[in-house]
């Protein structure tokens, strides 16, 4: 499913589906995109803390998360 996303005043679309282990660098590029643009230089701050690294996305999809 394609999906519009507004990233640094751009509208881009997005393709979502199930996450491989080949995705994630992008995942990880994705979150570092996200807190800069929803958290600013506040890393600390939100859900994910800056806690998602590789390892994190490696068990999200092993459980299919």
């Amino acid at each position: 499913m394609t999906y519009p996303i507004i990233s640094d005043n751009i509208v881009k679309q997005i393709d979502i589906r199930a996450a491989t282990y080949n995705d994630i660098d992008g995942l990880i590029d994705l979150n570092k995109v996200w807190q800069r643009d929803f958290l600013g230089v506040n890393t600390m701050q939100g859900f994910l803390s800056g806690s998602f690294d590789a390892d994190t996305f490696k068990r999200l999809i092993d459980d299919k998360t």
